[in-house]
């Protein structure tokens, strides 16, 4: 399997998980703000922000699980390309580059996650 093919369908996986996470959380707010404001009460604004907080949370918990995943997919990727590049500089080269990006991808998710849970956690 080429690396142009393995990309490719981390890239479709990527997109059908973001998909899945959107629609999952859009329901779960929807079925928040329903039970919130069923029998003729009023959401407040605090309630519109807890559920609106928790749905942030759970698709940044489901997007760094499928970043984590594909990191680790990647880093097993480039160890086998560095493994079997038998001293050939150029795949040595895309071999350290791939591990390089997938240390830096898994680096910035961390971060990201670390924000938006300091974000929610504030308000």
């Amino acid at each position: 399997m080429s690396m142009r093919n393995i990309q490719n369908q981390a890239v479709v996986v990527l997109a059908v998980a973001a998909t899945n996470a959107y629609l999952l959380s859009s329901q779960a707010l929807a079925s928040n703000s329903d039970i919130s404001a069923g029998a003729g009460k009023v959401a407040t604004n605090d309630q519109v922000g807890q559920s609106v907080s928790s749905g942030l949370l759970s698709v940044t918990n489901v997007l760094l699980f499928l970043l984590g995943a594909v990191s680790v997919i990647m880093i097993v990727v480039g160890g086998i390309r560095f493994a079997t590049s038998n001293g050939n500089a150029d795949q040595v080269k895309q071999a350290k580059n791939i591990l390089l990006y997938a240390v830096i991808g898994l680096v910035v998710a961390i971060m990201a996650y670390a924000i938006v849970d300091f974000v929610v956690d504030a308000f």
